[in-house]
C-alpha cells in the first residue's frame, strides 16, 4: 500500500472499501463525502474534512485489522494537523 500521505481522499476511500467492503451506514456516508473533497487548507475545507473524519471515526469502531489501524492513525494525525491550521 502506498503511503497514505501521498494519496487523495478518493484513493484513501478505495483503501477503506477494499479492506471493509460493508462499512456501517454513517461510516460509508462520511468516507464517500470525504472522497469528493480535495486536500485544501482553506478554513471551509478544513472544517468539512474535520467533521467528516470525526464522523467516520465515530462510526468505524467495528472496522479492525492492520489496514484499519493504519488508516485510523493517519486520520487522527490529520485531525491534529487541522487543529493547528
Amino acid at each position: 500500500m502506498r503511503q497514505l500521505q501521498e494519496m487523495t481522499f478518493s484513493e484513501i476511500s478505495k483503501v477503506v472499501y477494499q479492506d471493509w467492503p460493508t462499512p456501517s451506514f454513517y461510516a460509508a456516508v462520511a468516507i464517500d463525502c470525504l472522497a469528493e473533497t480535495d486536500h485544501s487548507e482553506s478554513p471551509q475545507d478544513c472544517e468539512r474534512i474535520k467533521n467528516l473524519v470525526t464522523m467516520f471515526m465515530a462510526n468505524a469502531e467495528s472496522w479492525h485489522g492492520p489496514v484499519a489501524l493504519i488508516v485510523k492513525q493517519f486520520l487522527i494525525v490529520l485531525l491534529l494537523e487541522i487543529e493547528e491550521i
